[in-house]
């Protein structure tokens, strides 16, 4: 950046740092982008000067404005790089799948997982949600694939045909959607899925073969407390 917040007493170490953090808390906002001169006057803290320009080195005096474009263009470039990466790792994105039989679950903890090595999404929640009426999502047991054969087998059961009028055929499947949902919550800790031993999140399929999606959207969790 061509951006300095130097100490009042040294412009050299500490004041790139400050720099970066001021940057980080103004693009923190989820509803607008605030000036970084906002965020360090926030910060009540006197030992920061704001200085514009790698040659020149004004002083810049920032006029509290409202607006993160009325801040200089250096600085709106700053914000407007590191607001672009951001909203890049906090948007939704898409995991396809293509399933194969007409009911089936899929495990998705090594989907997401790389989903987030990819974007390094470290710690806060996953929320995932299908867009599908005849599929579903839930977290169950991993170790013994009779466990997925089981409940397919307790949820023909309770979705037995029993006088369907939809045309479609399907009736059964949207019923065992209902019943398991189509969005779930799960915890991330260091890249990992904070699950219990033998817990895993499954993609359930009621009316395949098909190709089907998972839409994925990571929450930071800013209240973490590290000790």
């Amino acid at each position: 950046w061509p951006v300095v917040f130097p100490w009042s007493q040294s412009r050299k170490g500490t004041g790139q740092s400050a720099a970066i953090l001021a940057g980080i808390i103004a693009v923190s906002f989820r509803s607008q982008l605030i000036p970084v001169c906002n965020a360090v006057k926030a910060a009540k803290s006197p030992l920061f000067s704001l200085y514009l320009g790698a040659s020149s080195r004004k002083l810049y005096n920032p006029p509290a404005p409202a607006s993160w474009m009325q801040a200089g263009p250096p600085l709106r470039r700053g914000i407007a790089t590191l607001a672009a990466h951001r909203l890049q790792k906090n948007s939704m994105h898409d995991v396809t799948l293509t399933t194969r039989r007409r009911e089936e679950f899929i495990r998705l903890d090594d989907h997401l997982e790389s989903l987030a090595a990819a974007y390094g999404w470290r710690d806060g929640l996953l929320l995932l949600h299908v867009p599908h009426t005849t599929a579903a999502l839930t977290i169950n047991e991993n170790g013994d694939p009779d466990v997925p054969r089981d409940l397919l087998m307790r949820l023909a059961v309770l979705a037995q045909d029993s006088g369907y009028r939809h045309a479609e055929g399907n009736s059964d499947a949207h019923l065992k959607s209902s019943l398991l949902g189509c969005q779930l919550w799960v915890p991330l800790k260091d890249g990992r899925l904070r699950l219990g031993t033998w817990q895993s999140v499954w993609f359930c399929e009621f009316d395949g073969p098909r190709q089907r999606q998972i839409w994925v959207r990571h929450m930071e969790d800013f209240g973490v407390q590290r000790g």
